[in-house]
Order: C-alpha cells, then structure tokens, then sequence
C-alpha cells in the first residue's frame, strides 16, 4: 500500500484523553502504524482543516504536532504560515526530530518519482478536455475497466448486504 489516511477519530483502546485525535498522536502512527505494524507508505493526515482538529487545536499546533506523531504529508492546513511558523520552533526546541522531518520529505519525493511526477507540467484550462482525454490516459482507463469487477446481482452473498434497507452510499 503506497499511503493511508489518518482519520481525526478518537479511539478510546489507544488513549482515552478527551479531544485527542490519532491524527497528532504519536502512539497511534508512529508507534503502532510505523514501528509495530512496519508501515512503510506515505502517511497522510485528514483535512486539518477539519472541525476534529482545528476545534480544539490552536493553528499551526496541530500541523507540528502531526509531523511529530508520523504523518508525511499535511492535507489542508488552514493557516500555512502560522504551520511553519510552528514547526521551525518545534525544530528548534526539539520537540521534532530533524531526520523525521527529511525522512517523510525524502518519502514524499521518492513518492512522486515513482510516479512520473518529478517533472511538473502546469495545466493549461484551455486544454483540459484533451488532456484528461489522451489515447494514453484512454487505454490505461480501458485497462482498469476491464480488470475491475463489478457485482450486479448479490444472488451467491459474495457481499454481506443482508439488509438493503440500511446500505448507505456516499458519493460527491
């Protein structure tokens, strides 16, 4: 698995604190995730912008704190400069670790290699209908079709949908 999101849950089995999401919890990513259960991924954090966090948790705190705890990538902070206002006093006073901090960025940038995204090609909007719709975007989506499944009648249980009544689907 390339990443995985961390959700701004509270999980009581963990730590039992009030308002404290597993997001700048160190014991729930880095203990668990990273060293115990050897996760190697990019680890991301939900939308810091997200009422889970920024509710109880002053800005740029939970962004410093979410380097500390093990994330790699902060998703959405709501205000950039008081984050890395705060992380270079976490730095600075060691509460973060410099070598963690250049290890999720060497992680992020080995990330986007893989990828193909080391070379960044800005979007031109006048283009954008033909670029989402290269023959080569095209073919790789032919592909995933057909090596997807697709479930149209449950008549053999393969899914546990008991109770149609009660699936709810979430959608944009």
């Amino acid at each position: 698995m390339g990443s995985i999101m961390v959700a701004h849950l509270q999980v009581p089995a963990i730590d039992s604190t009030p308002n404290l999401p597993t997001t700048p919890f160190p014991l729930a990513i880095r203990k668990l995730m990273l060293e115990e259960m050897g996760f190697e991924g990019l680890v991301i954090t939900d939308g810091l912008d997200m009422e889970g966090v920024k509710k109880y948790h002053r800005s740029g705190e939970v962004e410093a704190k979410a380097l500390v705890a093990g994330n790699d990538i902060l998703l959405i902070p709501p205000d950039v400069p008081a984050a890395v206002s705060r992380i270079k006093e976490y730095l600075a006073e060691g509460k973060l670790d410099p070598s963690h901090l250049e290890a999720s960025v060497k992680k992020v940038l080995h990330a986007k290699y893989k990828l193909g995204l080391e070379h960044f090609t800005p979007v031109d909007p006048e283009n954008l209908e033909a670029d989402l719709n290269h023959p080569k975007g095209l073919a790789i989506k032919r592909k995933l079709i057909q090596h997807s499944l697709t479930l149209l009648r449950n008549e053999r249980h393969l899914l546990p949908l008991d109770r149609i009544d009660t699936l709810e689907i979430a959608s944009p």
